[in-house]
């Protein structure tokens, strides 16, 4: 059985990743300052933001092009379902290792994260984002 990989050994490989964006929201009660002044004008820590002055806020994810990337290792995984549990095609899954990253005890990077030109992956990235 032959098994070939998208990728080689040393090719420069753009990944694509789901970044979550923050957007830091104002804390309404002391207007981003951090402190609160009292009737006496003694300052003091805000109990609605700890002193922070508002927080970080999550709004939602979207897909980016990621710096490049030296393919180090290869992993082709056989899927063979056994037709008893699992009924279904075999396939193989590629997983890759990239110098930059780590080999043998780094991330794992899949094959649908992985393009081989900055082009690419920026349109699997708009593609991506457009069906979100």
């Amino acid at each position: 059985m032959e098994f070939n990989s998208e990728f080689e050994p040393l090719q420069k490989v753009w990944p694509i990743a789901r970044i979550r964006r923050e957007v830091f929201v104002m804390c309404s009660f002391c207007a981003g300052t951090g402190n609160i002044k009292g009737v006496d004008g003694e300052r003091a820590t805000c109990p609605k933001c700890h002193g922070n002055g508002g927080k970080a806020r999550h709004k939602g994810e979207k897909w980016s092009v990621q710096p490049s990337l030296t393919v180090g290792e290869i992993r082709l995984i056989h899927i063979v379902p056994d037709p008893a549990f699992l009924p279904g095609v075999s396939r193989t899954e590629e997983e890759y290792m990239c110098i930059e990253t780590g080999i043998g005890s780094g991330t794992i990077y899949h094959g649908e994260h992985l393009f081989a030109s900055l082009e690419s992956a920026k349109a699997e990235c708009y593609k991506r984002n457009e069906e979100a």
